[in-house]
């Protein structure tokens, strides 16, 4: 039975050319996109605000493109395109696992035609990347990091959370806590992560689909996550749960987060610190051109247009600049060197990943995170 394997991430290595800064002077006398005298929709979800919109809106007036932001959670927008109620161009879901799921979908129910075609560049390109990492202090990494750095990590927990391992100088249950997976993206890929560490302990008995809504996978999860508080931040989101441990970072011990998040708050605290799963699951940021009925070929024209602009060196240097590792590195554009900066806080260049599990196991497994952990 296939396991999902750990494989070694890219390097961000030394760069392979030298890069230009962008031209802020710019002629907007430039020649507009093909297909720009109609307008597109792009969909994406709110906490992927930032750098896309920036980018669209520099496409917008840069480019003279003509496109338009819509912002829908991910699993609120698949169900949304699925029954014809939304029916956009572009869509930039959480996790490209999502666009699969929208592809394979629509297929069963329009004779096999798929929406996406994650083969093609041209119409599915993935830019940004960043990796789940524990969140913690300091002084409480110095004890944690052999025990939640190794592949042990989720069993660890489970110990610590019954207080079978104890934190040097907490008087307090151990408390650990991630994002709600039904709401959140982070919450999402941290429960792959404890699928796949149940998966692995039961040698390969049975797959990532079979443990999802198992008896087996059910007892792990109130087991890790026996301490876990189900308070407003929880169940917010990432965004949320972070500001809630900046703020308080006695309020939890761990939290699962995206390391470009927390690179963003290492700035400002120097207390914080990170360790890394191995393996981690890593979330991407990618957009894809909808192969729908409804999509016309000026749109399709103006659409790659900007899958190619945001794929540019400005626009991953943009990204960058907001904590993300871009896919294609050059001189400008590399987190290397802010990662350097935070070696001291835990962060490193390398680490090792599993693919995230399918759509299928991860949604199941959500149900059952609800049922036996969300709603207790």
């Amino acid at each position: 039975i296939a396991i999902p394997g750990v494989k070694k991430e890219p390097v961000d290595d030394a760069p392979k050319n030298n890069d230009t800064a962008r031209n802020d002077d710019t002629p907007r006398n430039a020649p507009a996109p093909k297909g720009s005298g109609t307008s597109l929709t792009l969909i994406t979800s709110a906490t992927k605000k930032g750098w896309l919109e920036a980018q669209v809106e520099r496409f917008n007036a840069e480019k003279g493109g003509n496109v338009r932001i819509e912002y829908i959670e991910t699993r609120d927008a698949l169900q949304a395109i699925l029954h014809g109620k939304q029916k956009p161009t572009l869509w930039s879901p959480s996790a490209p696992l999502w666009a699969t799921r929208l592809s394979e979908k629509w297929a069963e129910d329009h004779g096999g035609n798929a929406l996406v075609n994650d083969s093609d560049p041209n119409t599915y390109r993935v830019y940004l990347r960043t990796p789940i990492v524990f969140v913690t202090t300091k002084q409480k990494a110095g004890y944690l990091r052999p025990l939640l750095s190794g592949p042990k990590a989720w069993s660890n927990l489970a110990d610590l959370s019954a207080g079978k391992k104890k934190l040097p100088g907490s008087s307090r249950p151990f408390l650990w806590a991630h994002a709600d997976p039904i709401k959140a993206n982070s919450g999402f890929l941290t429960l792959g992560l404890l699928l796949d560490a149940y998966v692995q302990s039961t040698n390969g008995a049975v797959t990532p689909e079979q443990a999802a809504s198992s008896g087996g996978f059910a007892a792990y999860l109130r087991k890790v996550e026996a301490t876990m508080p189900l308070d407003a931040a929880v169940r917010e989101g990432s965004s949320a749960l972070m500001k809630a441990f900046i703020a308080d970072p006695n309020r939890y011990d761990v939290i699962t987060a995206y390391e470009s998040a927390a690179l963003e708050a290492a700035v400002k605290d120097p207390d914080l610190a990170v360790l890394y799963p191995s393996p981690t699951v890593v979330s991407e940021q990618a957009v894809v051109l909808i192969n729908g009925d409804w999509v016309t070929p000026d749109q399709k024209d103006q659409a790659a247009e900007l899958l190619t602009f945001l794929g540019g060196e400005d626009s991953l240097r943009d990204g960058v600049n907001t904590h993300f590792r871009p896919t294609r590195q050059s001189a400008s554009v590399s987190l290397s060197p802010e990662i350097a900066r935070r070696r001291a806080q835990g962060f490193q260049q390398t680490f090792t990943s599993v693919e995230v599990p399918s759509y299928e196991a991860l949604n199941t497994s959500a149900a059952l995170w609800n049922k036996v952990v969300g709603q207790r």
